[in-house]
């Protein structure tokens, strides 16, 4: 598996814009299902056999927090 960054034109594919993974972390309490209800334990991680430079490209993401509720807190997605 290779990780596509910096770009979304798929036509500009170049080795430097690809990083293969080295392993793939699936949440052991995914069932599998997108159904409605069942995305609480959707997540994998994904391990980069180098490190990704940060540019104006390519930058973090926040991952969502829950708020007390349990719901997802408005713009952290």
């Amino acid at each position: 598996v290779n990780v596509l960054v910096g770009t979304s034109d798929l036509g500009a594919i170049s080795t430097s814009n690809l990083i293969p993974a080295t392993n793939i972390y699936i949440n052991p309490g995914w069932s599998g299902s997108a159904v409605c209800g069942g995305r609480e334990s959707d997540l994998a991680l994904i391990k980069l056999s180098r490190p990704v430079t940060c540019s104006s490209l390519v930058q973090t993401i926040p991952l969502a927090t829950a708020a007390e509720d349990d719901s997802i807190v408005a713009g952290t997605i």
